[in-house]
């Protein structure tokens, strides 16, 4: 396969007072059919071969201090300062986001398989944003949350 120049010899819609010049264009010569298939089973495999890759990258689980780094800019702003200084009545010393970001650059030293054993015993330790109850458990919370409810009927 090569590329040839063609010229364009169409003249542009724009303003026919305007000089007209050829442009030159570079179209690609398609080649045999058999040069075609081979490409297509080297795309077909280029594509397996990527979403193998993503595949074995979604159980991998990949550290970035880029939020880490992102939150503690922001915490500096004035906008985050003010917005504490309104609803707390202090200004933020940020201590918690360079916490996070020196955890964050301090798991970068580690090794691969350190690495994932540390993220997924912290993932595993951090408790779920809902409390599960059996149903049994939620009758009893909602009876002692909520009953005096009923009892004014």
């Amino acid at each position: 396969m090569g590329f040839q120049p063609r010229v364009d010899t169409q003249k542009p819609n724009s303003n026919p007072k305007d000089n007209y010049r050829p442009r030159l264009q570079f179209h690609c010569k398609s080649g045999t059919s058999e040069q075609r298939r081979i490409e297509r089973v080297q795309n077909r495999t280029r594509s397996e071969k990527m979403s193998a890759e993503k595949d074995s990258s979604a159980i991998r689980r990949r550290l970035s201090c880029t939020k880490c780094f992102d939150a503690l800019w922001f915490c500096y702003s004035p906008v985050h300062q003010l917005q504490q200084y309104y609803r707390v009545g202090v200004l933020d010393n940020c201590y918690g986001k360079w916490s996070a970001l020196w955890d964050c650059l301090y798991l970068k030293t580690k090794p691969s398989p350190q690495l994932q054993e540390i993220l997924e015993a912290r993932e595993k330790a951090e408790s779920h944003i809902w409390t599960f109850r059996t149903p049994e458990e939620a009758q009893s919370f909602w009876k002692k949350e909520f009953g005096h409810l009923e009892d004014m009927d």
